[in-house]
C-alpha cells in the first residue's frame, strides 16, 4: 500500500480542474443547443420554400390534357373538302 502513495504523490497535477470540466460542459451544451436550433430553422425554411416551389409548379399547369392527335375541327371557320 505504500507504494501505490508514493506514485500519487510524485504524480503530475491534473490537468483540467473540476470548474474547467463544468465549464467545458456547459459550452458543450450551449454549442449543442445552438446546433439544434440551427438545423431546426433550416429545415423549416427548407420545407417551406419546398411548398412554395411546389405550388407554384402546380398553378403553372394547364388543367386540360395534352392532345396526341389533332381532333377533327367543327366550327364556322372550319374546311369541308
Amino acid at each position: 500500500m505504500s507504494d501505490l502513495q508514493g506514485v500519487q504523490k510524485d504524480a503530475p497535477p491534473l490537468r483540467y480542474g473540476v470548474d474547467d470540466i463544468i465549464v467545458a460542459g456547459r459550452r458543450r451544451k450551449r454549442r449543442r443547443t445552438a446546433a439544434w436550433a440551427a438545423g431546426t430553422a433550416l429545415a423549416v425554411v427548407a420545407a417551406i420554400a419546398a411548398l412554395v416551389f411546389a405550388g407554384r409548379t402546380a398553378a403553372e399547369r394547364p388543367d386540360t390534357p395534352a392532345v396526341t392527335s389533332p381532333a377533327p375541327s367543327s366550327g364556322p371557320d372550319a374546311r369541308h373538302t
